[in-house]
């Protein structure tokens, strides 16, 4: 499912004339291999050691890049947001004052249908285990497999309120520390896993500037819209699975 949506992200920037160049694909390895505390050459080595295969590595890359792209140039010019709803959310904010607010990260990882499921639930059950182990740092998780637009800056989804997520997500952070790592948990999209950065209360100290605002529901929004386009190129893609 992630080769599928790889080569469709790389389509769809060849369809908008958008190019990745080779120094971009080192550029993005370069990050993810100082995310693990090495140089390029000694990361190169590690993944040779563990049969990890160096050009699918360079591949889910070059994909990445070319779909931050897309994004930036097709998709986020459709996304505005106004002063009325900047206000609406700072008037909600206000009212919510005395509640927690939550620095997570997320893992968001897709099920495109009823044949997906039992593998997205495995695949994200292997790799939170891997995580609270130790052996993988969520942002490195993160930014291989995460299918969400944070998957770009290691999954950093900023601060949250109460309420601004699914329910059992709300439930579990309250009695999560800081730190902590959440089972998945099946939502409407697939599987998400979230890490707790920091908790607190909301008050006027912590009251974000309307910029952060706006920023935050444009985030929101782009998200939204860059899974659901990348939700309607599968759906008009000719796709055939081969075993």
């Amino acid at each position: 499912n992630m080769l599928v949506e790889e080569r469709l992200m790389i389509q769809e920037a060849a369809r908008n004339e958008i190019a990745v160049t080779d120094q971009e694909v080192e550029g993005g390895f370069a990050a993810i291999a100082k995310q693990n505390n090495m140089d390029i050459s000694k990361f190169r080595e590690f993944l040779r050691a563990q049969n990890a295969p160096v050009r699918a590595m360079e591949h889910q890359i070059r994909a990445q890049v070319a779909w931050s792209k897309v994004i930036q140039g097709k998709l986020r010019p459709q996304v505005s947001v106004n002063d009325r709803e900047i206000d609406a959310m700072l008037e909600r904010m206000r009212g919510n004052g005395g509640k927690t607010e939550y620095m997570v990260s997320e893992i968001l990882l897709p099920v495109g249908g009823p044949r997906e499921e039992a593998d997205v639930r495995q695949l994200a059950e292997r790799l939170t285990q891997e995580m609270i182990g130790g052996k993988a740092p969520f942002a490195k998780v993160a930014a291989q497999f995460s299918q969400s637009s944070t998957a770009a800056r290691g999954g950093d989804l900023g601060w949250v309120q109460e309420g601004q997520l699914a329910p059992d997500f709300d439930e579990l952070l309250k009695q999560m520390n800081e730190g902590d790592l959440t089972e998945p948990v099946r939502t409407a999209s697939g599987y998400q896993i979230l890490l707790l950065k920091k908790k607190r209360i909301i008050d006027a100290t912590v009251m974000p500037s309307r910029d952060e605002i706006m920023q935050r529901i444009g985030l929101e929004r782009l998200d939204r819209l860059q899974r659901r386009h990348l939700l309607d190129l599968k759906s008009e893609a000719f796709i055939e699975y081969r075993v």
